[in-house]
């Protein structure tokens, strides 16, 4: 337990209808569709995990991905790891820039895995981040990477 905690303690912490899908592996393609719209590669892992708690699948958002892209961006180039940007500006704060209107809205941050799969793996080990990944009010999600930085923005819009 110890060796786990020292693996996820880079992390940083940020906060049914049953549909039937089959999401195709990873590798078939940049985008894949599910019911109500489209997966990336990490979609594929998050909704395995999502459909095995009986929840619904998340679909990729635009919006959603690109305010998550910009802040991985925006960290790896500034050198810094937070919630908040150095001018203080917040997950909500980005969204609404990047066009996203949304009800509920969580961002799971993460730096040093070399992977999806293992940024994935140390979110859902870590409760605070599963609960914002497994959170069966939202409905849409976009991940952002750029160098060592993480970052998952989990959304549904009003």
């Amino acid at each position: 337990m110890k060796t786990l905690f020292r693996l996820l303690a880079p992390l940083a912490l940020a906060g049914c209808i049953v549909v039937p899908i089959v999401v195709p592996g990873p590798g078939s393609g940049p985008a894949q569709a599910i019911a109500g719209g489209t997966v990336d590669s990490y979609g594929v892992l998050l909704n395995a995990d999502r459909q095995a708690a009986g929840l619904i699948p998340l679909a990729l958002n635009g919006s959603l991905q690109a305010a998550a892209q910009a802040h991985a961006e925006d960290m790896a180039a500034r050198g810094y790891f937070d919630h908040r940007s150095p001018e203080g500006q917040s997950h909500a704060d980005r969204a609404r820039a990047a066009g996203y209107r949304y009800c509920l809205l969580a961002e799971n941050i993460a730096y040093g895995q070399p992977s999806e799969a293992s940024v994935h793996s140390g979110w859902m080990n870590s409760p605070d981040h599963r609960a914002n990944s497994m959170n069966p009010r939202v409905n849409e999600y976009g991940l952002g990477h750029a160098g060592d930085k993480w970052v998952l923005l989990l959304g549904r819009r009003c």
